[in-house]
């Protein structure tokens, strides 16, 4: 009797156990890459063009406000729940907004993809776990380039904002004595992008900026 006993009592905690590991709700990230039709971001962007085509290069720099909006849920080519993203600029915060270009995304369960111009890129994979990289080219034809996950979850100053939940993915890093080339973005959870690197620069042997482009855009709003 003490047998049998004992043995139910094993089988019920065993149950018990198993229905507390079902309630488990695991964080796989999606968070950081909010797709619900109608969220926006607002940027500051600053950019310094270097023109190769002089000597030494002629250097432009460039203030506007970008805002990316998700604008519209669709189905597409192959079945799957897509998004439009809406790019638009606009030379200050006096003018209207003029649309600049349409990108798409579509989010699935191990990665998100997004495509930008005609090329194909994955800009996320699920779950997030910091050290995790992958080919952010597998869909084009650019060649391979690896992406990693830095920082995640960690709080973070970006702009006026902090950001109690946020991590760095690295999708360029290149650099030799001729070249530097380097993009990062920072997500935070439940907003998406919150600042954006990009420098693609040629320089001579000692270092000296010859041609190339130095870009940078951080959050001054969001919402949905």
């Amino acid at each position: 009797m003490k047998y049998i006993i004992s043995y139910s009592f094993l089988v019920l905690l065993f149950l018990s156990n198993c229905n507390k590991d079902a309630d488990i709700d695991v964080d796989f990230g999606y968070d950081y890459f909010p797709m619900e039709v109608g969220v926006w971001q607002v940027y500051e962007v600053d950019s310094i063009v270097y023109d190769d085509n002089e000597s030494p290069p002629n250097i432009d720099t460039f203030h506007y406000d970008m805002k990316v909006v998700v604008a519209e849920a669709y189905t597409d080519n192959a079945g799957q729940d897509a998004r439009i993203i809406k790019r638009y600029t606009r030379a200050s915060d006096t003018l209207l907004w003029e649309l600049k270009s349409n990108w798409s995304a579509v989010l699935q369960n191990s990665r998100v993809e997004q495509v930008e111009g005609n090329q194909r890129y994955i800009k996320m994979i699920f779950p997030i776990t910091d050290g995790e990289s992958w080919d952010g080219n597998s869909f084009n034809a650019l060649g391979d380039e690896t992406y990693s996950y830095s920082e995640v979850d960690e709080g973070a100053i970006i702009g006026e904002f902090y950001f109690d939940s946020t991590l760095v993915v690295t999708e360029i890093d290149n650099q030799n004595k001729i070249e530097i080339q380097y993009t990062t973005v920072t997500y935070a959870k439940g907003i998406g992008a919150v600042y954006k690197k990009i420098v693609d620069l040629e320089t001579e042997f000692n270092g000296m900026i010859i041609g190339g482009l130095d870009l940078t855009m951080t959050i001054k709003s969001a919402g949905n």
